[in-house]
């Protein structure tokens, strides 16, 4: 677009965490909600604007320091020519960069757990802290179009399911943890 692309966007963030112990992964009660508007200032009729909802639920797993996590997601586009990149997050494994979005609803469900606490030092060079694991189950359904000029618009569900291996390490003794993470 020549001229630019000026917006304005409204958002509100909420959370409400139970404080989490060090072997939580993630926080044993908890929901966070996030809400945006996007509205463009120079030509709303072409650029329109968009409103996004997330909603993160957490809640204990089965045992001490499990843990599962409920996504959902709901965004739309108001435009059907120029659209803003999508917030809300697809099932994953699936690389959609060329789907021009009016709608998305998403969902998500995770269970995460540690399973190992070895306390590795390899020297100064890292320290392995724990391994966790992740079994995941991802939903969405779409509207959309292919980025070719068309305006037909076409409603399609996806959906993923698979699990996830990491490591919580520290690096040359920096206190900042890096997980590197393995898809099954």
């Amino acid at each position: 677009y020549h001229l630019g692309f000026d917006y304005l966007e409204f958002s509100l963030y909420g959370s409400h965490l139970l404080k989490k112990s060090h072997r939580d992964l993630y926080p044993r009660f908890g929901q966070t909600l996030f809400l945006s508007i996007n509205q463009s200032l120079k030509n709303p009729t072409s650029f329109g604007g968009k409103t996004l909802a997330i909603l993160n639920l957490y809640f204990p797993g089965v045992v001490p320091h499990h843990s599962t996590r409920l996504y959902f997601a709901h965004e739309k586009n108001k435009s059907t020519t120029h659209m803003l990149r999508p917030q809300a997050s697809l099932p994953r494994g699936y690389y959609t960069d060329t789907m021009r979005y009016t709608d998305i609803f998403s969902g998500k469900f995770e269970y995460n757990f540690p399973f190992l606490y070895p306390d590795w030092s390899i020297g100064p060079i890292a320290y392995i802290k724990r391994f966790q694991a992740s079994i995941f189950s991802d939903v969405a359904s779409i509207k959309y179009s292919q980025e070719t000029g068309d305006t037909i618009f076409e409603t399609e569900s996806i959906f993923s399911f698979d699990a996830t291996l990491a490591a919580e390490m520290n690096f040359l003794r920096f206190f900042i943890p890096f997980t590197p993470k393995i898809t099954l």
